[in-house]
């Protein structure tokens, strides 16, 4: 009788477990790095120019193929998720991090019954949770926003490309969402600043 060495498996992490501890990462060196630096209302800018630029690339594969695949939204969502507690630390304030998470369970909730409505897929409630915590930090409930006006938005451009002949299929909802929470970003920040809330 030998003693035979159990085989051994290697040991195999998805790619978007990998990208997501990564962007969590990366945001907590962000966080610990340009908050104190860069003040509050240059780094919400800034956080608006980073979830823009990580919007891009799953919704660019929405408009290809409409699919919003997971490993490019799980990193958008676990960056987010660490600047709300960074932030909510830094301002000492609990609803930086409490909004964040209520809206985005909301904003969920709602399309994944818009989902089974077959209205959208389940990618776009995924997406639309991801991206409505950023904005949450500083806009708080009126993120909710990002459904009423992701819905317009894709209404409009269904209306144009049928009165232009391009027929019913079914389009991409991820740029509508992109486009609507970066609206709701951007214009919370710019009045916020305006009010002299953020400095």
């Amino acid at each position: 009788m030998t003693d035979a060495a159990p085989a051994t498996r290697p040991v195999r992490i998805s790619t978007t477990l990998t990208a997501s501890i990564a962007a969590a990462a990366g945001s907590a060196l962000l966080a610990l790095a340009a908050h104190p630096i860069a003040g509050t209302a240059a780094y919400a800018w800034l956080l608006t120019a980073l979830l823009a630029g990580a919007a891009a690339a799953p919704i660019t594969i929405d408009l290809r193929s409409r699919k919003l695949p997971n490993r490019w939204v799980a990193p958008i969502a676990s960056g987010a998720a660490v600047q709300t507690i960074s932030i909510a630390y830094a301002t000492a304030d609990p609803w930086r991090v409490l909004w964040p998470a209520i809206t985005a369970a909301v904003v969920f909730g709602i399309y994944v019954a818009l989902g089974l409505a077959g209205m959208f897929g389940f990618g776009d409630a995924k997406f639309a949770a991801a991206m409505t915590i950023i904005p949450a930090i500083y806009a708080g409930p009126l993120a909710l926003y990002v459904v009423p006006i992701a819905v317009l938005l894709a209404g409009l451009w269904r209306a144009v490309l049928t009165a232009a002949g391009h027929g019913k299929r079914p389009r991409a909802h991820g740029p509508a969402i992109a486009i609507a929470t970066l609206v709701i970003l951007a214009t919370t920040i710019a009045l916020q600043q305006a009010a002299g809330v953020l400095q």
